[in-house]
């Protein structure tokens, strides 16, 4: 039949074609970059991804990330972008019966104010709202100094210890809602591709990793400072470096994406000078029989 939905594995050709649904479904809040995220390590480089097609031609996708499957018992359906709400519900269900043979006891996705379709068909598959994303920007460079603190010196990414950086970000990021520790191969294959002018690696005196920031496309993707340097300015020096990096090169200024529900980073983000920039984002949760 010709409007038939089918489910395809994903092939790498058909990415153009699903980042335009993607840009019209977002519009005017455009995100590039599908093709790296669907091909991705944390996607299985592209096997965790299935293609809903209709008529001959792609009306969506999904990828799902197991990272943390063992450790919380949660899967993501990330990205999942459709046409409409009948594509939308074909690969909600393909990435639950993924997340159930993982063993996975919840399911998170997440939507966009206007992928109207998805809202739909989660709240239809029985999926509640958990919490928000929010998207902060600056609207002015970052002041102070960029000096590190005393005890603590940049360790070059070209020396970096992956066992000692992996235990640190396990560390910091402990309980975070949506943010997995993945294995260390995966981090370090993940990491390979940030901005490394932006970003940094800190240790102590010892050789101990105490913080990091990692900056991808001019977004925060991760900033983390282990307990005992926290309160000293650490992530506050690590913000400047990377948005007076970024001015220097002529790039947009600074971008975060906080959870509403981690109500710290919410307030070191507008101490900071940050302000939401772009609709929230809204996380769904379900819960999956065992």
């Amino acid at each position: 039949m010709p409007n038939q939905l089918e489910i395809r594995p994903y092939d790498p050709a058909t990415a153009p074609a699903l980042q335009a649904l993607r840009d019209r479904l977002l519009a005017p809040h455009l995100e590039p970059g599908l093709a790296d995220e669907l091909g991705d390590a944390a996607r299985g480089h592209g096997a965790q991804v299935r293609v809903a097609w209709r008529g001959g031609e792609p009306v969506g996708c999904v990828g799902w990330v197991l990272i943390g499957v063992e450790q919380d018992g949660c899967a993501y359906g990330s990205p999942l972008h459709a046409a409409d709400q009948a594509a939308a519900a074909a690969l909600i269900d393909v990435v639950k019966d993924a997340a159930r043979t993982a063993g996975a006891r919840e399911l998170r996705i997440t939507a966009r104010r206007a992928e109207t379709a998805k809202h739909a068909a989660l709240a239809a598959a029985g999926f509640g709202v958990a919490f928000e994303f929010v998207w902060f920007g600056l609207a002015a460079p970052l002041q102070g100094s960029v000096d590190l603190p005393e005890g603590l010196r940049e360790v070059p990414i070209a020396a970096v210890d992956w066992p000692r950086l992996h235990a640190c970000y396990a560390e910091c990021f402990r309980g975070v809602p949506n943010a997995p520790v993945p294995e260390l191969a995966q981090m370090r294959e993940e990491w390979s591709t940030a901005d490394w002018q932006a970003g940094r690696v800190l240790a102590d005196a010892a050789g101990d990793y105490q913080a990091f920031s990692l900056i991808e496309r001019g977004e925060v993707d991760a900033v983390g400072v282990r307990l005992g340097w926290r309160g000293r300015g650490v992530a506050d020096v690590l913000y400047r470096i990377a948005d007076r990096s970024l001015a220097s090169r002529g790039l947009p200024p600074l971008r975060a994406l906080v959870a509403g529900s981690n109500a710290a980073s919410l307030r070191f983000h507008r101490k900071l000078g940050f302000a939401e920039v772009a609709p929230r984002w809204t996380t769904y949760a379900l819960a999956l029989a065992g």
